[in-house]
């Protein structure tokens, strides 16, 4: 009795394992990844805030002492001098 109850027991575990199995191949690619392997968006999108947030507020607020930092040192490109490939 004991050993057919155990029987069951795995089957019906190895049915569960096929049925997770075949729901985690019918997601999409980008859902099996994971919250941990994509992590670095968060990070990235907090950099992302602080540089915008940066260029937007601060330079602005504070051009007068920083634009003495600034450069002005560039030349001009002429697009006939380079060929573009598609």
């Amino acid at each position: 009795m004991a050993l057919s109850k155990l029987l069951a027991e795995k089957s019906a575990a190895a049915g569960n394992a096929r049925a997770e199995l075949a729901a985690y191949r019918s997601s999409p690619w980008w859902r099996r990844l994971g919250s941990s392997r994509l992590g670095w968006l968060a990070p990235l999108a907090q950099f992302a805030d602080a540089t915008l947030g940066f260029l937007r507020q601060n330079v602005p607020r504070n051009w007068a002492t920083m634009c003495d930092s600034v450069t002005d040192n560039f030349r001009v490109i002429r697009p006939s001098d380079f060929r573009v490939m598609t």
